[in-house]
């Protein structure tokens, strides 16, 4: 929970283009609103990259809730890759993951803009990781791998 990790002083970490470039977006006011409402009600300063954090997340789920996706709003690499990472994942759990179509949604939300940042060479930082890591350690194995090669 982000209130959580800034009560503990964790907190997120994001590189300054990065951050210009969401300031630029709709989803960012939304965010600072947000954030400003939470910071009132648990009396705590919530720094501009968690905003920015939120931002991300926010753009994410306004994806997520389209009825379809346009293709010119996906990259097809991305498309591709994602499905093939349900696929391999999928054999790898025995899990019938290729046919959840709300999953591939999410991830392609997940990733477009994860992939967004690399190609640009920002750093990518999930306080999660290591929790995530910890707590479903052969999933993450196998989608680490899956992700290596696709």
């Amino acid at each position: 929970m982000p209130i959580e990790r800034i009560q503990i002083g964790e907190t997120i970490r994001m590189e300054e283009e990065e951050l210009l470039e969401l300031k630029r977006t709709k989803e960012f006011e939304s965010s600072q609103r947000i954030a400003r409402a939470l910071e009132r009600m648990f009396n705590v300063e919530i720094p501009e990259a968690e905003v920015g954090y939120m931002t991300i997340h926010l753009r994410s789920a306004n994806r997520s809730f389209k009825a379809e996706y346009r293709i010119d709003e996906i990259e097809l690499d991305i498309a591709l890759r994602t499905k093939k990472l349900i696929d391999f994942i999928s054999k790898k759990t025995g899990y019938h993951l290729n046919e959840n179509d709300s999953l591939y949604e999410g991830l392609v939300s997940h990733l477009e803009p994860a992939m967004n940042r690399l190609k640009k060479k920002m750093r990518i930082y999930n306080p999660l990781k290591q929790q995530i890591k910890k707590d479903y350690f052969l999933l993450f194995m196998a989608i680490e791998e899956g992700v290596e090669r696709f």
